[in-house]
């Protein structure tokens, strides 16, 4: 569901740290735990999370230098 522009980040952020809390309660592996995802929609979404997050670093290390 899409996020009012005046509370994007909060809504994103509350739902970012339930994966990572998912992935902090994990106790194995990085392909252990993809593997465990439910399906391969979700595993998809995991990719697709990932990729994102480091996209949002390296556009946060832009800005910091400009």
């Amino acid at each position: 569901m899409a996020n009012m522009s005046y509370c994007m980040f909060e809504n994103t952020f509350l739902d970012v740290r339930q994966c990572l809390r998912a992935m902090l309660e994990w106790d194995g592996t990085l392909a252990e735990f993809y593997e465990n995802l439910s399906s391969e929609y979700e595993r998809t979404g995991f990719d697709n999370l990932m990729s994102i997050c480091n996209e949002i670093t390296n556009q946060f290390e832009l800005m910091k230098e400009a």
